[in-house]
């Protein structure tokens, strides 16, 4: 098993299926992030088995749901703009980082062939924390329109999970510490 951990929660990914990149924390990112001032970065970035290609964001608002809230004001958009610059810049990264790179190629090359074919790309935003609670109009599905209009240029599958409900990514297990 591959265990990626993200603040108290903890992805493990089978090591069979799942080529895996901590990508906030990979030494490519921070390279390309002194290069390129104020980029933003996935958590994940994920391969498996060499066919589908993963950007995943994790959000835990667990108990801090209303003061997240209160920093975006309590606007859709406030909340998604951030994510969405996350992806596209991940992607630009991404997309890039073979220019500067002798090891690790092989992982970075898939990504790009993965990336050409969209129809292999998904982005999935783990959002955990009852927000609906402190916002009743702060609902998933709008959260997934808005994202989709911000990155209307990718053909990619976008997904919003929870730790309830992560049926998305296959073969993965997770829990809190």
């Amino acid at each position: 098993m591959i265990n990626v951990i993200e603040g108290k929660l903890t992805i493990s990914f089978e090591q069979q299926e799942w080529e895996i990149k901590k990508y906030d924390d990979c030494q490519e990112y921070k390279t390309i992030n002194q290069k390129l001032d104020k980029v933003k970065g996935v958590d994940i970035i994920g391969i498996k088995n060499d066919s589908k290609l993963y950007l995943i964001e994790i959000k835990d608002f667990t108990g801090n749901e209303l003061s997240y809230l209160e920093n975006c004001e309590y606007k859709i958009n406030n909340f998604t703009s951030p994510l969405a610059k996350k992806i596209s810049d991940s992607i630009f990264g991404s997309l890039n980082i073979h220019r500067n790179l002798n090891q690790n190629l092989a992982f970075w090359k898939s990504f790009n062939e993965k990336y050409i074919d969209q129809n292999d790309l998904l982005i999935v935003f783990w959002l955990d924390g009852n927000l609906k609670a402190h916002a009743p109009y702060f609902s998933k599905t709008q959260l997934l329109l808005n994202i989709k209009r911000k990155l209307k240029g990718l053909k990619a599958h976008i997904i919003i999970t929870d730790s309830s409900k992560n049926n998305i990514i296959r073969n993965t297990n997770h829990n809190y510490l």
